[in-house]
């Protein structure tokens, strides 16, 4: 068989299996239109009410945190983050974002560092797997008091991911030279216009995942039909949905509801994934990112399972 024909043959069993799958699913959707109409209409209601009033003024005010905080390469900030993670310390911009204005913008952050050649590819794909986190307003306020009715459960789901991070941080530590290009690091190129016209379309793309995946979430609970199956299996595709639905869910006692609700929020679900990927480089290691969440998930949860034995 020639080279040619065995390229043909390829192909065409790559077109039969493309054939195929988009047939699935054109047969789900069909099939189970109404559940997934619910679940894409929950996902819209959350996002308007709630995801793009909280993304839209964090992702303009990331511009101007990255365009305005400077920090020294000689300064205690930078030369304490060199050390503990082995990246250049103008990456705790990055770092400080995603903690506090939420995900995805410590990876947009981080991103725009490596576009601007201030730090290395091998220390973007490093930062951007504990730099993707949710943010202190999301977690004390959304998840603790809002959702669990309890403010200090929210102070301590929020130091379990930040510390998970850190840690993640640490463990995946390579030792190799830091390049500093300048003395100060600032972007100094705020532009208002621009962003607000990025804030709006990075607040859609956001957005869109969400649905997606609201609709994913809805469809499962639907075929699996058990409420505590379908919110351990939500901790891998959408945060927000999934914290409610653990919560929400009376076959979970609250023990075990603290550390899926710490393993979701270390995790934060593909749809966070998603839209990190739609900011990081094509080049990037998606497998490297993927498995320093997935660690910082378990890391997440264990500082969660060690908090409820110490205070029995």
């Amino acid at each position: 068989m020639t080279p040619t024909s065995l390229l043909y043959k390829k192909q065409l069993k790559t077109n039969i299996f493309s054939a195929l799958v988009c047939l699935t699913l054109t047969g789900i959707m069909l099939i189970f239109s109404e559940k997934i109409k619910s679940g894409i209409y929950n996902g819209l209601v959350l996002c308007a009410t709630n995801i793009i009033p909280t993304l839209f003024p964090f992702f303009i005010l990331s511009d101007l945190w990255t365009a305005e905080f400077e920090i020294k390469q000689d300064g205690l900030l930078s030369r304490f983050f060199e050390k503990l993670f082995g990246i250049n310390g103008a990456a705790s911009v990055a770092f400080l974002s995603g903690i506090i204005c939420g995900f995805p913008i410590g990876v947009k952050t981080a991103t725009e560092l490596y576009d601007k050649k201030i730090i290395s590819k091998n220390e973007l794909i490093h930062l951007c797997g504990f730099s993707n986190n949710p943010s202190a307003a999301f977690i004390i306020s959304g998840v603790g008091a809002a959702c669990l009715g309890n403010i200090y459960l929210g102070l301590f789901l929020f130091v379990s991911p930040f510390l998970s991070a850190v840690t993640v941080g640490i463990l995946f530590r390579k030792e190799s030279q830091i390049i500093h290009n300048s003395n100060v690091i600032s972007r100094q190129n705020f532009d208002f216009v621009s962003s607000v016209k990025n804030a709006g379309l990075n607040s859609i793309a956001v957005s869109s995942y969400i649905i997606l995946f609201s609709g994913v979430i809805s469809l499962i609970s639907y075929v699996i039909n058990n409420t505590a199956i379908t919110a351990v299996i939500s901790t891998f595709f959408e945060v927000g949905t999934s914290v409610s639905l653990i919560n929400g869910c009376e076959a979970i006692n609250n023990n075990i509801k603290l550390v899926l609700i710490a393993f979701a929020l270390g995790f934060s679900g593909f749809s966070v994934h998603l839209q990190a990927f739609s900011f990081m480089p094509t080049e990037l290691s998606r497998k490297k990112y993927l498995f320093m969440k997935l660690s910082q998930a378990v890391i997440s949860a264990s500082f969660a399972y060690i908090y409820l034995l110490l205070t029995k």
